[in-house]
């Protein structure tokens, strides 16, 4: 996995709107029925993450995406039910985290799926 480092304090333009602000207190209501907005947490990130971030690689493999490999925009916590644990509804409030904002190669994206293996299930973050 490669080591980056993300201003906190300086988040993509996306993620400051408030249509995003309004995203966020819609899945805080709504939990895991929301219907997430790929727009915020994608569309807007997208650029940033690929040039600034992760330099067009892949966050895990470290594929270098300029010979053409497809990057996509994964959540670090799934933010839908997680594989291993069915009675947990996933991460839904981290959906427009910046901090859970990963890019990804399509490979690895898929490997990865909703899989969040914790070595203490009882000890998971449920809201």
């Amino acid at each position: 996995m490669i080591s980056v480092k993300k201003d906190y304090n300086n988040l993509p333009v996306g993620l400051n709107t408030k249509g995003c602000q309004n995203q966020i207190k819609k899945t805080l209501i709504e939990k895991d029925k929301h219907n997430f907005s790929s727009y915020y947490y994608r569309d807007a990130t997208y650029e940033v993450l690929k040039n600034q971030i992760y330099h067009r690689k892949c966050g895990y493999c470290e594929t270098d995406t300029t010979a053409g490999a497809a990057l996509q925009v994964d959540h670090y916590r799934p933010k839908k039910r997680i594989h291993d644990d069915r009675s947990h509804t996933g991460y839904y409030w981290l959906t427009y985290e910046w901090s859970n904002l990963i890019l990804v190669c399509s490979a690895c994206n898929s490997k990865k799926s909703n899989q969040f293996p914790l070595e203490l299930t009882g000890k998971r973050v449920n809201n």
